[in-house]
């Protein structure tokens, strides 16, 4: 089952089979302490921050530019779960950025900036 947000209104899709159920919107969330303050911190550089959730899945979408990226974020401690370990072995992309405080964030938006367009 696919749900996202177009035309403000949510969509429900029910995919014939994915590896991992993909969705913008969870019944129940589950979050990160820190993530309100990092996507805050991404959306102040121009970066728009789409949060995604699933089993295993990446926690946030993150583009500018035409350029994307997926993004993991983390306690400062906070290790990855098993289902996110098995997820990003699975993945045939680039592997998603750890985010764990605003150096990271920083960190990341200099070199998103530099990368390539």
């Amino acid at each position: 089952m696919l749900d996202f947000w177009e035309k403000n209104k949510w969509l429900r899709i029910r995919p014939q089979r994915l590896g991992a159920v993909l969705s913008l919107h969870r019944r129940n969330p589950r979050r990160d302490g820190n993530e309100l303050e990092l996507v805050r911190a991404l959306e102040a550089q121009g970066f728009v921050v789409d949060r995604i959730s699933g089993t295993g899945l990446p926690d946030l979408l993150v583009s500018k530019a035409k350029q994307m990226w997926l993004c993991e974020v983390k306690q400062p401690k906070g290790k990855l779960k098993p289902t996110q370990i098995a997820w990003r072995e699975r993945f045939q992309g680039p592997t998603p950025i750890i985010l764990r405080s605003l150096e990271d964030c920083a960190k990341f938006c200099l070199l998103a900036m530099e990368s390539p367009q």
